[in-house]
């Protein structure tokens, strides 16, 4: 039955047809993640009712049940005592990877400085996006070669693996450029009233100054 698929198909579309498969089974694997996403939504709102009861532990599972993220109990129990919305745990989460927790005195900060610049942030979302843009355009050409070469070298199959490759770094750089571009839009806000509220009192960090620059 093989046999007959290969010849179905022909021996030049053998190596894109595994790169078609090996992306399909990619992708199914974001759209389970999802799913699973929905559940713990869903195992959230069960959770939930006795949060008041709940430990730090059990407030730190409770709500990555809901966002998917890691945050610490000090910033979720600061957040929710001060009526800021759910949708700051949620943009908080968006911009988590990009932010230190320091735990003696419950602050935020950036992990790097260039963060909290506008000019700093614009030139690394610049120089992602072209990452994207070549990662993307590499990706294509190895494509266009794996289909140009006879599968039955491993030439071809090298190419194959390198066009998953670099469609994978061109998703990873999309995302952090869209990461990035969360710290200007609520990002440097949602750091000030934090850092205002946290039992160390208001903080200077970089970025998060009195007048919420972004």
């Amino acid at each position: 039955m093989l046999d007959k698929f290969l010849d179905a198909i022909g021996k030049p579309f053998i190596v894109p047809a595994a790169v078609l498969i090996a992306g399909a089974w990619i992708i199914k694997l974001f759209v389970d993640l999802h799913a699973s996403k929905r559940q713990s939504r869903r195992d959230f709102l069960e959770l939930w009712r006795g949060v008041d009861a709940l430990d730090d532990m059990g407030l730190e599972v409770t709500v990555r049940h809901l966002i998917g993220t890691y945050l610490p109990a000090p910033i979720i129990r600061m957040v929710i005592q001060r009526g800021f919305s759910t949708q700051a745990l949620f943009e908080l989460a968006e911009i988590w990877s990009l932010v230190a927790f320091d735990p003696d005195n419950g602050t935020l900060k950036w992990k790097k400085p260039a963060y909290a610049e506008p000019a700093s942030r614009g030139w690394l979302r610049f120089f992602l996006m072209g990452g994207y843009i070549a990662a993307a355009l590499i990706a294509v050409l190895f494509l266009y070669l794996a289909v140009g070469i006879d599968p039955s070298k491993p030439t071809a199959w090298i190419s194959a693996l390198n066009t998953l490759i670099f469609v994978i770094i061109a998703w990873a750089c999309l995302a952090r450029f869209d990461t990035l571009g969360a710290i200007g839009k609520h990002g440097i806000s949602l750091m000030w009233r934090l850092n205002r509220l946290s039992p160390a009192g208001p903080l200077a960090t970089p970025g998060v100054s009195e007048n919420r620059s972004a």
